[in-house]
């Protein structure tokens, strides 16, 4: 896993930045909070990275702080975990459970 990126802030939009580092520049999807962090273009940075792979794409993620990455971490492990559930349990007993949990 990569844990964190150092560089050359390029450029910044409403989901995305840019890192230019040792010749190459990463597209990071991100947060406005990671975002309204940020200095300017040209700027040094350092952001902590998420790479999410799936069957059919790899997307980077990148944060300002590791309380933040660690949220859509556990984010993604409660998603997971649901899917799982539906697939041993079955889809309307899972949601139930999982609707169970959320409330408590």
């Amino acid at each position: 896993m990569v844990n964190s990126i150092r560089g050359t802030l390029t450029f910044k939009s409403t989901e995305q930045l840019g890192i230019e580092t040792g010749g190459v520049e990463w597209a990071v999807d991100t947060t406005s909070t990671t975002l309204s962090s940020l200095p300017g273009l040209g700027e040094q940075i350092k952001i902590f990275t998420h790479l999410h792979h799936t069957q059919d794409q790899m997307r980077m993620y990148g944060f300002f702080s590791t309380e933040e990455r660690n949220e859509l971490e556990n984010t993604l492990a409660t998603a997971a975990e649901a899917v799982q559930l539906a697939l041993s349990e079955g889809v309307q007993a899972a949601a139930n459970s999982f609707n169970t949990k959320k409330t408590n």
